[in-house]
């Protein structure tokens, strides 16, 4: 304990000394700034009132002596200096500009090296994911396992897979994402491998292609789903509360219970989706495409936080469609 504090009374009194110089250092600056400006006043108020100013500052008229040794005046000190100063000024000024180039080229090669490692992580963890599935579809025989089955051995190994599964679905790129629902599709896994209370809040999977995938009941709170290609999928229960799924393609989805609140869905696209007791309360609808939805209440998406510009159900705009409501 008395160890303790006096390591932080000794570390309290170097932020002090520290805190001390930064401000000793900061009032001398100023002070250098004022002095600087302070001189420059008044130069500019001999050069604006030459007439004004003292003779050895020669702004203003001097009379003429034969005898007199001409001494060097201020302004005859300011045209000797002041080339050497537009120079050292232009230097400065390349100087930084350089620095400044070098800076941003670094940076940039630093955002590409850190992009290619992190390409080259996602890589490695999908390649991994792909061998460790495989090794359990070919020793332990996992095409075989269902619900029913008493095998504690074999659920064991069923939860592994799912597991596995879900922690590369939350750490891998959008383009990489869709190589596992594909691997889980063309090995036979589509019904084993079950999403339902899987924890995917804030993925990123914008963009991504993932066509007639079962998703139901899998938590996708605040996920970026920009653009997204979920044609056909099922998402019924899913939790989805502000989701980004702006331009989103949702056509012929299940949307059945999906909770959708404060989602942004403007300009997606429903098409022919099932919206039964989907929640959209206070859900951004601003310009999508709800045309044939299925198993729908106006009630229902009039909880919406906005529906402006949208195609209604009937191929409506929303503007004409409330008109009509009664």
């Amino acid at each position: 304990m008395l160890f303790r504090r006096q390591r932080e009374n000794k570390e309290m009194r170097t932020q002090l000394n520290n805190l001390l110089k930064t401000m000793k250092k900061q009032k001398i600056k100023t002070l250098l700034v004022l002095i600087a400006l302070v001189l420059l006043s008044i130069v500019l108020i001999w050069a604006i009132w030459a007439d004004r100013s003292p003779f050895w500052t020669g702004f203003g008229r001097r009379p003429i002596d034969l005898n007199e040794q001409p001494t060097k005046t201020l302004w005859d000190w300011m045209e000797i200096l002041i080339v050497p100063a537009v120079l050292g000024i232009g230097l400065y000024i390349l100087n930084q500009s350089a620095r400044a180039s070098e800076r941003e080229i670094a940076e940039k090669n630093r955002a590409e090296d850190e992009a290619i490692a992190e390409d080259n992580r996602n890589q490695a963890t999908l390649e991994a994911y792909f061998d460790r599935m495989t090794e359990l579809i070919l020793d332990e025989d996992i095409l075989i396992f269902n619900e029913s089955e008493n095998d504690d051995r074999k659920k064991l190994v069923r939860t592994i897979g799912i597991t596995r599964t879900i922690t590369v679905l939350r750490i891998l790129d959008a383009v990489r994402v869709k190589a596992v629902f594909e691997f889980i599709e063309d090995a036979g896994l589509k019904e084993i491998i079950s999403f339902k209370g899987a924890n995917l809040r804030g993925v990123n999977w914008a963009e991504s292609f993932l066509f007639d995938t079962n998703l139901a009941g899998v938590r996708l709170r605040n996920a970026n789903l920009q653009r997204i290609h979920l044609t056909g999928s099922n998402l019924q229960r899913a939790g989805m509360r502000y989701v980004n799924l702006q331009d989103a393609r949702l056509k012929r989805t299940s949307l059945q219970r999906a909770d959708l609140r404060h989602a942004n869905l403007k300009g997606a696209v429903l098409r022919g989706a099932d919206l039964q007791d989907t929640n959209f309360e206070h859900a951004n609808l601003a310009g999508a495409d709800l045309s044939g939805v299925q198993n729908f209440t106006d009630k229902q998406l009039m909880a919406a936080e906005t529906l402006a510009s949208a195609i209604m159900p009937d191929g409506t705009k929303y503007e004409v469609w409330i008109e009509k409501r009664p």
